[in-house]
């Protein structure tokens, strides 16, 4: 069985003029105010520590000169309904909620706290289910990178970047996927705004200016602070860093480059999982990184060669999984590659050419059998502006790793979102 934490979260109003909390009584033992409000007890530890629920929802205004801030409205977890996983308020009072669930929901309420809809998100592929029949129109949204398994009602939302924005008098609610589909809900007229509406073409070029925007006041704001925030960032605020990192590439903000390099420079450890190319003995750990694959990615769609930090580390098997020595920085690293032979070992490829800039372990049918092989992507940028892909491919025999093929071609994540959207749904 999954095991899922719901913390507690706040959210303020991009002006400051509002503040959203969810608290939950499981997460710190608390009783209610008679204003619908929480306080704490006593030091006491909590007594879940995972699938809480109770969760009250307090909307409160900070009015200038005020002592306290006022108490907008207050809202309890309804009988049913699964605890959050994302907040946001508008500085007009328009609250958005994202639930958990099978299938997750997106909940708007008014500034008087009254709900005014509820979306369904569910899978882009899905059959339509008996429930979804008889929903009424626009109160289903389907997810083109919705994952079904347990525990996956949220990657819909993995490294999202969502924001409110005003239109022709609208107050609307977008929500970007990593994979660049939008979900738009028009919140004063209680409705879902389809891509196949007349106003979509307009609306889609707004929203690109609108994002262009958030994400150079976002990159403004947080990367002469970073090692401070990379230290102490909630996840949720990672993934809207990483998020608006991915969109310079997308939107081809050009200004945002400075600050990509300095992202690039954030050694941040995302997770690990085993290397075949060291051999199946499961004796040397891959180690991903957070913001580094996201990052360079968007350098190269805007023809730059990133700087060349690792996005891969490779830690041995000990007790104290060191970091396996390799070259870094590297910039040279097409002149380099002439060395490269099938003999090589991976530690003396990774002193040879660094981190690979991708890795992949994809399964290769041999004679009827189906043999787990590990690739690793080394990216060059030619002098004539071509971008080309080394590719080493690498097979465990009789239990250690042997470089099983090497082969150069043009990059294939010019033409394809596959990479990009690997490192964002991981």
């Amino acid at each position: 069985m999954s095991i899922i934490v719901f913390r507690d979260r706040a959210a303020m109003s991009p002006e400051g003029r509002f503040t959203l909390e969810a608290r939950s009584s499981h997460n710190w033992g608390m009783d209610r105010h008679q204003d619908g409000g929480a306080r704490l007890e006593d030091d006491s530890f909590a007594k879940y520590r995972e699938d809480q629920c109770g969760f009250g929802y307090r909307l409160v205004e900070h009015v200038p000169g005020a002592a306290e801030p006022r108490v907008v409205w207050v809202r309890r977890q309804g009988r049913g309904e699964l605890p959050p996983l994302g907040l946001w308020v508008s500085d007009d009072g328009w609250v958005v909620l994202r639930l958990h669930g099978f299938p997750p929901q997106v909940v708007a309420v008014e500034p008087s706290g009254r709900e005014v809809f509820r979306v369904r998100v569910i899978r882009g592929n899905a059959e339509l289910e008996d429930w979804e029949a008889h929903e009424p129109r626009g109160r289903v949204w389907r997810a083109r990178n919705y994952d079904s398994g347990p525990a996956e009602g949220d990657t819909w939302a993995r490294n999202s970047w969502s924001y409110f924005h005003s239109r022709e008098g609208l107050s609307l609610f977008v929500c970007r996927t990593s994979m660049g589909q939008r979900l738009v809900l028009d919140l004063s007229g209680a409705a879902l705004v389809g891509e196949d509406t007349p106003e979509w073409p307009a609306l889609s070029r707004e929203l690109d200016d609108a994002e262009r925007r958030g994400v150079e006041s976002l990159l403004a704001e947080l990367t002469e602070r970073r090692a401070e925030i990379v230290r102490d960032a909630s996840q949720e605020k990672l993934g809207r860093i990483v998020a608006g990192l991915h969109l310079v590439g997308v939107h081809r903000i050009e200004s945002c480059v400075p600050h990509l390099r300095r992202w690039e420079e954030v050694d941040r450890p995302y997770s690990i999982e085993s290397s075949l190319a060291f051999g199946d003995g499961y004796s040397t750990w891959l180690e991903r990184q957070t913001f580094r694959p996201v990052v360079q990615h968007a350098l190269r769609v805007l023809g730059l060669q990133p700087e060349g930090h690792a996005t891969y580390h490779f830690l041995d098997g000990g007790d104290d999984e060191c970091r396996l020595p390799m070259l870094a920085p590297v910039t040279d690293r097409r002149a380099r590659a002439a060395a490269l032979h099938e003999n090589m070992s991976a530690g003396e490829v990774l002193q040879l050419l660094g981190s690979p800039d991708d890795v992949l372990s994809p399964s290769r049918e041999i004679g009827g059998t189906f043999h787990r092989t590990e690739d690793w992507d080394y990216d060059f940028l030619t002098p004539s502006g071509q971008w080309l892909t080394l590719k080493l491919a690498w097979e465990a025999v009789d239990g250690q790793g042997q470089l099983i093929s090497i082969q150069e071609a043009p990059a294939v994540w010019l033409y394809s979102d596959d990479r990009v959207r690997r490192f964002l749904d991981r």
